[in-house]
């Protein structure tokens, strides 16, 4: 059979720091910016060595014109055929346990979707809902767009459809979510959630309340918080 010699391999690189990347981190706080970098140094530092080291062939597998590609293009193709799929498996999971949480209000949401409101008093046209047939007909029209478009990056009509019915039920869920949360809050419908983060962002005791948080001041932190 032979000899098989395995080795690993890590790649070395100053870390890609941007403004854009900053102000990510700035928005998603220190708890989910931990669990990006502790996803990183899996996908670096574990997952792409023991691929490489169970696979020590990979290289050669790899030949172009009968020359072996550089180390660094081999740990990329790891990184984007088999580490960035398990990445995006770990988000679908994380997305369908915090939906599965919330299954009560989403099926309140849609119950108020779905739900007739008395006619008595006409209301405001800034409080009317659209017509539930216009929106299933513009849904089943946006379907159609949006399919080729997974195709044309696919090349695969199985796998554009799928695309796009899983798009299709995302939508609605993360809607749903969204109306549980404005009727929660008792927002007016013309009020989006994205002027409420921005309120949010701009009240005073929120910007008070995080720095003590992160002093260990959680009795004043907790009073400032819990009187938004």
């Amino acid at each position: 059979m032979g000899d098989v010699a395995h080795a690993g391999a890590l790649r070395l690189s100053t870390p890609a720091i941007s403004p854009a990347l900053l102000g990510v981190g700035y928005i998603i706080g220190y708890e989910v910016a931990a669990i990006n970098f502790t996803g990183g140094v899996l996908a670096w530092l574990v997952f792409i060595p023991l691929a490489v080291f169970l696979n020590p062939e990979l290289p050669g597998r790899l030949m172009l014109s009968g020359a072996s590609p550089e180390m660094s293009e081999v740990i990329f193709s790891i990184w984007y055929n088999q580490v960035r799929p398990i990445a995006v498996g770990a988000m679908i999971v994380g997305a369908m346990k915090t939906m599965w949480g919330l299954r009560g209000a989403l099926g309140e949401a849609f119950q108020r979707a779905l739900r007739k409101g008395s006619r008595v008093v006409a209301p405001s046209r800034l409080e009317q809902d659209l017509d539930p047939k216009i929106i299933l007909i513009a849904t089943v029209v946006l379907v159609v767009p949006m399919s080729l478009l997974y195709y044309y990056f696919s090349q695969s009509v199985t796998g554009a459809i799928v695309s796009a019915v899983v798009m299709l039920v995302m939508g609605f869920l993360l809607s749903a979510v969204g109306g549980w949360l404005a009727a929660r809050l008792a927002l007016p419908k013309a009020t989006g959630l994205g002027a409420l983060s921005l309120a949010l962002a701009a009240d005073g005791r929120l910007r008070r309340g995080e720095p003590l948080w992160r002093l260990g001041l959680y009795s004043e932190a907790k009073a400032e918080l819990e009187s938004l």
